[in-house]
């Protein structure tokens, strides 16, 4: 028999009895504390399962977490470019504004000018209309005009030729003149030259002297040219030496009959052996010409003007 005087006696009877320690547990404790071990347990499964749910959670909410930070540095970008864009808005908008008034008074001058123009149309219209009619008739003038001109052309052209044959005549009148007189007067220029003249030598003389003379160093052109000269005379001075007067003949001598006459007597000294001098005849003489004649390099015989024609 168990005898049982202190409480240490009564608990290790208990802990020795599994059957007692049950009996005195249900004794002593209510129904809900003897459920309450395994509530406890049931309440410490849930828990862990919603520790595990919570972790899963949280891990979750970190990746959460992260991306709204990053969404929100990027809203706060946004939100300042945003703000610089709400000003830069304002910005326009105001411009806009000033832009849509100047528009708008634009638009009042485009229709005032349109109407303007809408009216110069219709001036414009009656002026070409008006136009075309002068045109018309402006061409039916061209044609008479060029019928007119036609008819006045071929009277010019005939003119023209009437009065070329006309200049051909008097210079051919001019030059007979000159060659005339010059030959008449060729006594005197010998004399005026302080020679006296013996007789005038033709084409067939200067062709002699052509033919026996050294002309290898002049051209075909040079050679015909003198044996065409104006006039040559053969002439003596007062102890009786024999000289030639080279005499080129124009109505107006110029460069071109100075070097022709100086070219002739330069040949008929070379041809002849004798001495040769230049000389021109006419009734007039260039400017450009009066420096070689005062030098005394060419004699000027001077013709009296005759000329019937008045230039």
């Amino acid at each position: 028999m168990v005898t049982i005087n202190t409480p240490e006696d009564l608990l290790r009877v208990l802990s020795e009895n599994a059957e007692w320690k049950a009996a005195v547990r249900r004794e002593i404790l209510t129904e809900e504390l003897l459920n309450l071990p395994a509530r406890f347990d049931r309440f410490v499964e849930q828990q862990q399962g919603f520790n595990a749910e919570q972790q899963g959670f949280n891990a979750e909410q970190q990746g959460f977490n992260a991306e709204q930070q990053g969404f929100n540095a990027e809203q706060r970008r946004f939100n300042a470019e945003q703000l610089g864009f709400n000003a830069e808005q304002r910005r326009f908008n105001a411009e806009q504004l000033g832009f849509n008034a100047e528009q708008r008074r634009f638009n009042a001058e485009q229709r005032r000018f349109n109407a303007e123009q809408l009216e110069f149309n219709a001036e414009q219209r009656r002026f070409n209309a008006e136009q075309l009619e002068f045109n018309e008739q402006q061409r039916q003038f061209n044609a008479e005009q060029r019928q007119f001109n036609a008819r006045v052309n071929s009277f010019m052209t005939r003119t023209d030729r009437a009065i070329e044959r006309l200049g051909r005549d008097i210079s051919n009148m001019r030059a007979d003149y000159a060659r005339n007189n010059t030959i008449r007067e060729a006594p005197g220029i010998a004399l005026n030259m302080g020679f006296r003249l013996v007789r005038t030598l033709v084409y067939g003389d200067l062709l002699e002297l052509a033919l026996a003379g050294d002309t290898s160093d002049l051209t075909p052109g040079e050679v015909n040219s003198f044996r065409r000269a104006d006039l040559v005379i053969a002439a003596v001075d007062a102890d009786g030496a024999t000289h030639y007067i080279a005499v080129e003949i124009s109505y107006t001598a110029d460069e071109r009959d100075t070097n022709r006459a100086l070219r002739n007597a330069r040949l008929l000294t070379r041809f002849t052996g004798h001495p040769a001098h230049a000389a021109i005849a006419s009734v007039r003489i260039v400017d450009e010409i009066r420096d070689v004649i005062a030098s005394g390099q060419v004699h000027w015989h001077e013709l009296d003007d005759r000329d019937p024609v008045a230039e």
